[in-house]
């Protein structure tokens, strides 16, 4: 008459050949049993006691011995899913289970507001639960460790919030954490963050031309993704100014400031759909000598053309 058992869980295993006649009961009470509190069960600590070993109890035809630690017990089945602590010990309930390949969810609800700590067999360091919490842990190979927590008290750190600012300074829910270092404090920002497709009103906010500037070159193409303003520094050569690169959107703004080396510098646009369109204002056919000209566009996505609406040049 033989079985083995598993070495994580105890569960039973009969051994070929033999358990005649009571092999259906050694795989009910010895495999079943286990599996159903392994993976739904609860083992509940209901008493005063400030101390509980779980220990891996197997079962066979005989029976199942599983154990429920209960009101007054000190010892208990270590195969439990869950240990549900809802008892009202004096001081700290220290439980000790196997050092094994395990998790456990840990719920505290002692109605005397103790803390619980789960350690494993030596003891070693384990993981505290604080009152009213409830923690998942799991066997690390040395100890017991933290993998997520209700308790925001054992999150450290701080949490930056894209865009800046400053926000909650609360956590609630689930939080994941190592035991020792997570998240406790965001950093929240000071008004509301702007969202990309929300429609919101900016006030009392700077914002940063885009300038793109090159020395001189004999087809001046104005960068229309990336350029809000494009220069020209020291036109040495006549120019061709081609249409703009890029994917411009409708009403999009573009100023063309051009100045020369000191020598005027003729000037030819490209006036097909795409580049420039004169718009009460004359394209300007050449620099003037060491003076800057501004070139003002907005972009006309229905007749796509850059529309020329303000030429101005240094007197």
């Amino acid at each position: 008459m033989t079985i083995n058992y598993t070495s994580l869980l105890s569960l039973a295993e009969p051994v070929t050949g033999t358990q005649s006649g009571t092999w259906g009961d050694d795989v009910n009470q010895g495999l079943t049993d286990y599996l159903d509190i392994a993976v739904a069960g609860a083992q509940v600590i209901s008493g005063s006691q400030t101390a509980v070993t779980l220990s891996k109890t197997t079962g066979s035809a005989a029976g199942s011995n599983i154990a429920q630690v209960g009101a007054a017990g000190t010892t208990g089945s270590s195969q439990y899913a869950v240990i549900n602590c809802t008892g009202n010990p004096a001081s700290m309930l220290t439980i000790t289970a196997p050092t094994t390949s395990k998790t456990y969810v840990v719920i505290n609800s002692t109605s005397t507001n103790q803390p619980v700590k789960l350690v494993g067999a030596g003891p070693t360091t384990g993981v505290t639960v604080a009152a009213g919490q409830a923690a998942l842990v799991a066997w690390k190979g040395s100890d017991f460790a933290l993998i997520a927590t209700t308790d925001a008290s054992k999150l450290t750190g701080t949490l930056p919030v894209a865009n800046g600012g400053t926000g909650a300074t609360t956590l609630t829910g689930l939080l994941l954490g190592n035991g020792t270092s997570a998240v406790t404090t965001v950093t929240a920002p000071s008004g509301t963050v702007v969202g990309t497709i929300d429609t919101q009103t900016l006030t009392n906010k700077r914002i940063t031309s885009r300038v793109v500037s090159i020395t001189s070159a004999s087809t001046i193409t104005p960068t229309g993704d990336t350029a809000d303003q494009y220069n020209v520094t020291a036109l040495a050569v006549p120019a061709s100014v081609a249409a703009p690169s890029g994917t411009p959107t409708d009403g999009q703004k573009l100023i063309l400031r051009l100045e020369d080396n000191g020598t005027a510098r003729a000037l030819t646009w490209t006036t097909t759909s795409g580049a420039y369109r004169a718009i009460g204002t004359t394209l300007p056919t050449t620099t003037v000598a060491t003076k800057t000209t501004y070139v003002g566009c907005i972009y006309n996505a229905t007749d796509v053309f850059w529309d020329v609406v303000a030429v101005t040049t240094q007197a």
